[in-house]
């Protein structure tokens, strides 16, 4: 009889102290549910549920933090509302105090000393940008202090120190090495997926507030157009990983196109015809000619998709709307509709900052100036945003941060391994899309800023450490040998 064979037919024995110490702890559990369940008069069936809820909150935030950033990035694209005010039933909320958690737990175990990664190693070679980083959230939450009064600028200035903070620290402060930098960027793909979904089936399931037609999916967009990037940038270990890279672009298009929004579509455009002259052939870890299929498959697959999606009843009034103001735009005529109005936003932020170009308007500032009222608007331009409402203070600390990030970005297109050159196309589509979108407070902006540290620290480290036994030790070489020093 083999070894195995003995080893599966051998009875499991425990030792009698584990014994009597498992039973007795759950004699002790079975007693303290009932206890509870009689003193506060519930069924124990509850008291178990908010047990293993409990249970497994706390594993995902000790286990699987990555899990949660990429929950705290889509959270918002995925709950059916957005929330009035603050909520603790708000998913937004849990996932954001799951998620600081997870950084707690990492920071106190790194300095206990039970965690490997240090606190110094975490941040290493990344003080100068954060040191920016910094300074803008500080000229961004002085300059509410002298704005108009209003709760628009106080819920950006909570946002950025909130939420943004957490998703451009937590790639820092999470990922240890290459490994969890993959599994965050595979967290990521798992959830466009989702939102990819949700945006197709949008179409066809309407909500009360569509009024019948399917609405513009900017967000959704922006997260589906990065993770197009990724998979034509990034190459994944794995055997059906090239027909899944494939697949997953395709969907993706399709997503894409059915979101129905002109910015990421023309981003996405210009920057994959733009990162194909730049990234040099031996700079990313996939060919030329492959990610030219690429691009031309996504361009051709996206093209069939809008073409197909014309005629339904839910997109047909929107689509007409768009695809005229975009003839008129390029015509140099007045395209009206949102074009128009984005037009509108550039010439009233440039006119505020000509009058203000010191100091801005001040966090918020902007529907006050334009629309003389309290509500949630901007600029549609971050660059425009921050020239108006912190002036020339903080449009020079916004640009510094950037020039860090850029500089980063341009070494990864200089090293040979290609391993994070997808960073580069992903962070341009992220600015190319608050160009017309969106404002400073845009989740995704910011998390991509975090990805692009983490992957420089992640770099700085690879080099800081020579493979070890580079060439093989020769027998003279050893101290024992008689010709060794000869």
């Amino acid at each position: 009889m083999t070894t195995l064979t003995l080893r599966l037919t051998r009875p499991i024995i425990f030792p009698l102290g584990k014994t009597l110490f498992a039973t007795f702890s759950a004699i002790f559990f079975f007693l303290t549910l009932v206890t509870a369940a009689a003193l506060w008069d519930l069924e124990p069936f509850k008291i178990l549920a908010v047990i293993v809820i409990c249970g497994a909150t706390l594993l995902m935030v000790i286990r699987f933090p990555l899990i949660l950033v990429g929950a705290l990035l889509f959270v918002g694209l995925l709950k059916p509302k957005a929330a009035e005010g603050l909520s603790l039933s708000d998913p937004t909320f849990i996932v954001l105090v799951l998620t600081t958690a997870s950084i707690v737990v990492r920071l106190l175990a790194a300095v206990s000393g039970i965690e490997q990664v240090s606190i110094r190693h975490m941040l290493a070679g990344q003080t100068g940008s954060l040191a920016f980083y910094l300074l803008f959230l500080c000229i961004l939450t002085i300059s509410y202090l002298y704005a108009p009064a209003t709760l628009y600028g106080l819920d950006k200035v909570l946002r950025m120190w909130s939420i943004n903070s957490i998703l451009f620290l937590s790639p820092l402060l999470l990922v240890r090495d290459e490994k969890d930098f993959q599994a965050l960027i595979k967290v990521f793909l798992v959830f466009s997926f989702v939102v990819a979904v949700t945006t197709v089936t949008g179409l066809f399931i309407l909500s009360d507030a569509d009024r019948g037609e399917a609405r513009t999916r900017i967000g959704e967009a922006w997260e589906i157009g990065a993770a197009i990037l990724v998979f034509l940038y990034h190459r994944f270990r794995g055997r059906f990983a090239d027909a899944v890279a494939m697949i997953g672009i395709l969907l993706l298009t399709i997503a894409l196109a059915s979101s129905m929004a002109r910015g990421p579509l023309l981003s996405l455009l210009v920057v994959l015809l733009l990162t194909l002259a730049v990234v040099r052939s031996t700079a990313a870890q996939v060919s030329k000619k492959t990610i030219s299929l690429g691009i031309l498959g996504t361009i051709l697959a996206g093209a069939s998709v809008l073409l197909l999606i014309q005629h339904l009843p839910s997109v047909a009034r929107t689509f007409s709307l768009k695809e005229s103001e975009l003839a008129a735009f390029l015509s140099a005529e007045d395209p009206g509709g949102t074009a128009g109005m984005r037009l509108a936003y550039y010439q009233g932020a440039l006119e505020g900052f000509q009058e203000k170009p010191v100091l801005g308007w001040g966090t918020g500032a902007w529907p006050v100036y334009y629309w003389h009222e309290d509500k949630r608007t901007y600029p549609h331009n971050i660059f425009l945003e921050t020239a108006f409402e912190q002036g020339l203070i903080g449009i020079f600390s916004l640009l510094a941060f950037l020039t860090t990030v850029v500089r980063r970005l341009f070494r990864f297109l200089g090293r040979g391994d290609g391993r994070f050159v997808f960073l580069f196309p992903a962070v341009l589509f992220s600015l190319a899309v608050t160009s017309f979108s969106g404002d400073i407070t845009a989740k995704a902006l910011w998390f991509w800023f975090g990805m692009v540290l983490t992957a420089a620290r992640i770099a700085q480290s690879s080099l800081a450490a020579p493979e070890r036994h580079e060439r093989p030790v020769l027998m003279s070489e050893l101290p024992c040998h008689p010709l060794a020093g000869k």
